[in-house]
């Protein structure tokens, strides 16, 4: 029986999937809940540079070009809309350093740009929402909304933050350490923010950073501008109380216009407030913001990718590349396995879904804590983060800040049986460098450093029997210049200028040996393994 792959949720994460598959040649189908491919949600997308990455090896990015904004300068807003920082540059910067500027769009759209890029459309399947999975010997089995019935050899549910397909896996881990750890995995989906998400057209934009950030206590703003004339914006709140699991609050139309008429007068800039966006609003929808990582993302048969295997705050904008990224990562496994078409074991099966699970946990759980961090800065979460964003941070240059984001991007995930598109930046992903620092212990390095710098405090005692030492270091000098050091070293006097200068030459000679021999061609370091 040949390999398969059955993926639950046809948005971003599914559908690139679903591209990624399908240029590897392994057979996949697609169920998605919705009735159309594409529908309008009401939120933005921006492609962080590792994002836009794996859009342009599946041959998207053109299209994400035509259709998008560059996010080419950004602005950041203290309460009232005073200016903290401007930066001009931005998007040339981003761009020099990782080959790509931010990019923003509607969700849908780069959806419909993943949709219509697939060569075999018929593989795709709407109004087919999941709502059971049976395991088989070897694969899984779906049922849907609808009775329907689709098969894999394996599934891997892309249903988003309610996912079914991760209530299912919940549902067959009944005891032992697997029904510990759904209990963890429940309480881990947490609320502490909510956010109204809104698409508007029609306002004035001519004073608008092409993106905006405006921080308030206990809320802030995020807004970009669209060359069509449309702006994408989020409002951030932060909740009366953290939620988590099934306590976490469905919001209404009526809960969303308290919040804006209790917010409604905030100046985001000169000349706008979150009421003018909201009146010409073309969608907005008031959403809770759940931030979890799983534990466990796979069992027996299924896993989880995207927004039901880890959600991000997106004040970071990194829910989005994560997602694309776990889906490079898991696509990178399965070409893996099923080259020259083999048919994976079951035990090769779950090892490639521990690796993937060890691999996605610890690269997301650090972007869920950097992405709630940021939220809680630019809401200015208590006094000193407060003086820490409207005094500190707004005045650090912005090439740093650049540079901290090209450090979250650069662990990337790429597609490593495609080509690699042509856009390089000056700093390479981790996928691309050839040569990596080797491991050690630290006690290794202390114990090393330790004895090269005794070695080096050695010198600083007088050797009255060893004056060859410094007729050497100064043997250089003129005949002239020599002379009145010769003597006095031929009358057994110590020299401690020369003694330092001996000392200082086998500390440094010794340290920066130490120090650089954890390059992987320097073999006859101490501390290469």
């Amino acid at each position: 029986m040949a390999f398969s792959v059955l993926i639950v949720g046809g948005s971003v994460a599914g559908l690139a999937l679903a591209n990624m598959l399908e240029k590897y040649g392994i057979e996949y189908t697609l169920i998605e809940k919705h009735d159309i491919i594409a529908p309008q949600l009401g939120a933005s997308f921006t492609t962080l540079p590792q994002a836009a990455r794996i859009i342009d090896q599946l041959g998207c990015f053109e299209k994400v070009r035509a259709l998008g904004t560059p996010v080419n300068d950004g602005g950041l807003y203290g309460p009232d809309g005073n200016v903290l920082n401007i930066d001009p540059n931005a998007g040339d910067n981003l761009e020099a350093l990782l080959g790509y500027k931010m990019w923003a769009l509607e969700r849908r759209q780069l959806v419909d740009i993943l949709y219509q890029n697939l060569a075999d459309k018929s593989r795709v399947y709407t109004s087919c929402g999941a709502v059971k999975v049976e395991y088989l010997e070897h694969g899984a089995r779906v049922e849907t909304q609808n009775g329907r019935v689709f098969t894999g050899s394996i599934v891997v549910g892309a249903d988003g933050v309610h996912s079914q397909i991760r209530q299912e896996m919940w549902n067959a881990a009944v005891e032992g350490v697997e029904s510990i750890q759904v209990k963890k995995d429940q309480e881990a989906i947490r609320s502490t923010y909510s956010c109204i998400f809104g698409i508007s057209e029609g306002l004035q934009q001519s004073d608008t950073t092409s993106t905006s950030r405006t921080c308030y206590r206990d809320r802030n703003y995020l807004y970009q501008r669209s060359v069509q004339g449309k702006i994408y914006w989020s409002a951030f709140f932060k909740n009366a109380k953290k939620t988590q699991g099934r306590d976490i609050p469905r919001y209404t139309d009526e809960d969303k216009e308290k919040a804006i008429a209790r917010f409604g007068d905030d100046v985001l800039q000169p000349g706008i407030t979150l009421r003018d966006l909201y009146k010409h609003r073309k969608h907005a929808v008031l959403v809770p913001l759940e931030e979890c990582v799983m534990g466990k993302c796979y069992h027996r048969r299924t896993i989880l990718i995207g927004d039901s295997l880890h959600k991000v705050h997106p004040l970071s904008g990194q829910g989005g590349a994560s997602a694309l990224e776990s889906a490079a990562y898991l696509a990178n496994q399965l070409k893996e396995l099923t080259g020259n078409g083999k048919v994976p074991t079951d035990e090769q099966i779950q090892a490639a879904f521990a690796d993937f699970e060890q691999n996605r946990g610890s690269r997301t759980k650090g972007l869920m804590n950097d992405g709630h961090t940021l939220a809680r800065l630019e809401s200015l979460d208590n006094v000193f983060l407060k003086f820490l964003m409207l005094h500190l941070i707004s005045r650090i240059s912005q090439g740093y800040l650049q540079s901290m984001l090209a450090e979250a991007c650069t662990p990337g995930v790429s597609l490593k049986y495609l080509p690699l598109a042509s856009k390089r930046g000056i700093v390479p992903y981790e996928d691309e460098v050839d040569i990596w620092p080797q491991k050690r212990e630290v006690y290794s390095t202390v114990i090393w450093t330790s004895i090269f710098t005794l070695i080096g405090l050695v010198q600083l005692v007088p050797f009255w029997d060893a004056p060859a030492v410094y007729r050497v270091l100064v043997s250089q000098a003129s005949s002239e210049e020599n002379r009145p050091w010769n003597t006095e070293h031929q009358s057994g006097n110590s020299s401690s200028p020369l003694q330092m200068y001996t000392a200082i030459s086998v500390i440094a000679i010794n340290a920066f040996w130490c120090l650089e021999s954890y390059r992987s061609q320097l073999l006859m370091g101490p501390l290469c393994r």
